[in-house]
């Protein structure tokens, strides 16, 4: 399973004078906890009997945090813009093949409650808890602007939340995961 963090867009502010193109680039570090995993994800030793190569697919919600730093590319030189602090979440389905290999896709949203709102849709394909992030820029706002699309990648950690109730892959099944990594992403207008 993993999540989304997943995925998140990227924090940027455009030039009142953008036009359609790059306005912009943004890195961010994510963290957070996927819940709501259902049916959840089975442990590895149930996982190894006759059938291994069965998966295990559902649906997850994603809440965390995300920091970001851009720059607005319409400035010569350009913008450099942050770092400032927003909340992310995100939401979708898994598929696993073995706890903590597979893949996750979805939707998330970053905002700070005020005048950044960015959509994003994402895909994370993950082995053993590691796995690469892509997303694509579905729109919104940064920093009062309009947003109209972008993408970017970027790399993600997904591990039990064994700590806290949700499972630990070996012998208990994973409801819920630690999910932390970073993106980049353009930003177009």
């Amino acid at each position: 399973m993993a999540l989304g963090a997943l995925s998140a867009m990227a924090f940027i502010v455009p030039s009142a004078q953008a036009q359609t193109g790059v306005v912009g680039a943004a890195a961010c570090v994510f963290e957070g906890v996927s819940g709501q995993a259902a049916p959840g994800v089975e442990n590895i030793v149930s996982d190894l009997g006759p059938d291994i190569l069965d998966t295990d697919s559902g649906t997850f919600g994603f809440t965390g945090s995300a920091t970001c730093a851009g720059a607005d590319a319409n400035n010569v030189p350009p913008t450099v813009v942050g770092p400032a602090t927003f909340e992310l979440s995100a939401g979708g389905t898994y598929n696993n093949v073995i706890c903590g290999t597979g893949t996750a896709n979805g939707t998330a949203n970053l905002t700070n409650g005020g005048d950044t709102d960015i959509n994003s849709t994402f895909g994370i394909t993950f082995a053993a808890g590691v796995g690469k992030i892509s997303l694509v820029v579905d729109g919104g706002t940064a920093a009062g602007e309009a947003v109209s699309g972008g993408n970017g990648d970027g790399a993600v950690n997904i591990i039990p939340n064994g700590l806290e109730g949700g499972g630990n892959c070996i012998d208990e099944s994973v409801t819920s995961f630690v999910v932390n990594g970073a993106f980049s992403s353009t930003l177009t207008g």
